[in-house]
């Protein structure tokens, strides 16, 4: 808990005192799995955040990890009714696990959304253990975000290799998927829908953030499965159109991503960024890269160029100051760093220098550990990057040159 703490701490003294206090927590590490409590799995979730906006993200999903196996060992998922009415649990007891185990689903979908890797909470799980939902008692954040990973849990299904593989006939599956997602986004009430800003929570940002985030995810996939599968239709739209028309949403939630960091920052301080919101800015923008540097054919003429480069700027300034809090920042900066080499976005995010003192040991090998993950994972590695953007895979479509020849740039083997 004193290790997250220090990340939002604006003395860089207090600051560097984090990874000393998680190294702390570490050392009980046997001890709490030998006498597991309800306090061990709040740990191991906090050590997994914590790891994760260290740009540690394995040790950080392993972390997470344990935590879901304690769920199943201190008995989480299971109804606890009956031992109340025998006075062994009192209300606020049961409350309080059911929280938790719904924290830790959220948790367990996030990560499995960010590293394309399989979640470990089964989903019947959930069924039985969430509460209903009465007029007396509205729900709150937590609520909203289990339905919203239940959705994320569609979503990595399919994205992950978990099922059949992607071609044109998922295209209508993808697009009900989209459509449940954003009926469940226009469904939160005021204080949590980013319909109405003046009155949006302060914990109803991340919420809102990630909802759009997820419909990235989603039409990148249905974009790259189109661009694979030239001679698909749907509802008699042309196949050009309706990657014009996919692009145009990846863009628009994009927009919706800054506009949210931007009122959040100026209320609240990018020190009180939430990892959701780091992930995010990421995927907005690799997105808003993707937008700028599309080819003059496919290149829209409604000034959204200009706005796109407006709003990559107010990212680029944003991620300058994240990384004393949260050094996950300066792994995404460097990546897209890279990825914009030798094009007309090369000096926006600043020189590349992997020797810096902020990488870490998991990332000296990025793509030997990233090459072959799925087309959804979106993390702070340069394989991440290239694998998540349908337009970033393109070399040719990265270069300044005006011809724009197949395989001109290839970028030290990572696009070709």
């Amino acid at each position: 808990m004193l290790a997250c703490a220090t990340r939002i701490r604006t003395s860089s003294s207090v600051r560097k005192l984090g990874r000393a206090y998680a190294d702390l927590a570490k050392k009980d590490i046997v001890f709490e799995l030998e006498r597991p409590t309800i306090a061990t799995l709040q740990g191991f979730l906090l050590l997994s955040d914590f790891e994760a906006t260290s740009a540690r993200d394995r040790i950080g999903w392993t972390y997470n990890g344990i935590a879901c196996r304690l769920i199943f060992d201190l008995g989480l998922h299971e109804d606890c009714s009956r031992l109340i009415r025998h006075g062994i649990l009192v209300p606020a007891d049961a409350d309080l696990r059911v929280s938790l185990f719904l924290s830790a689903f959220v948790f367990d979908r996030l990560w499995a959304l960010y590293l394309g890797r399989p979640s470990c909470v089964p989903i019947s799980c959930l069924e039985k253990r969430r509460p209903q939902p009465t007029l007396a008692k509205p729900t709150g954040p937590l609520e909203h975000w289990v339905t919203l990973c239940k959705y994320i849990s569609k979503v990595t299904e399919k994205l992950n290799g978990f099922g059949p593989s992607l071609d044109h006939t998922c295209v209508d599956s993808l697009l009900d998927l989209s459509a449940r997602i954003s009926a469940a986004h226009d469904r939160l009430p005021p204080g949590l829908s980013s319909k109405h800003t003046s009155e949006l929570c302060v914990t109803a940002y991340g919420l809102n953030i990630q909802y759009h985030g997820i419909q990235i995810v989603l039409h990148r996939t249905l974009v790259k499965v189109l661009l694979q599968h030239d001679s698909s239709k749907a509802d008699g739209l042309d196949h050009d159109d309706q990657i014009k028309g996919f692009r145009r949403i990846l863009y628009d939630n994009a927009v919706c991503i800054c506009q949210l960091l931007l009122t959040y920052r100026e209320m609240f301080g990018v020190e009180n960024f939430i990892t959701v919101m780091l992930d995010n800015m990421y995927i907005a923008a690799s997105t808003l890269v993707s937008h700028i540097l599309q080819p003059p054919i496919m290149g829209e003429q409604d000034g959204s160029y200009c706005e796109a480069s407006r709003l990559l700027g107010f990212l680029t300034e944003t991620m300058r100051d994240p990384p004393k809090y949260y050094p996950v920042v300066e792994k995404m900066r460097q990546t897209l760093s890279r990825i914009t080499e030798n094009t007309i976005l090369a000096s926006s995010f600043g020189s590349m220098n992997l020797s810096s003192g902020t990488q870490n040991p998991d990332s000296h090998n990025i793509m030997a550990n990233t090459v072959a993950q799925p087309v959804s994972v979106s993390w702070g590695s340069m394989g991440a990057l290239v694998h998540d953007d349908f337009l970033l895979g393109q070399g040719n479509l990265l270069v300044m040159d005006s011809a724009r020849t197949p395989g001109s740039v290839t970028t030290s083997g990572f696009l070709t």
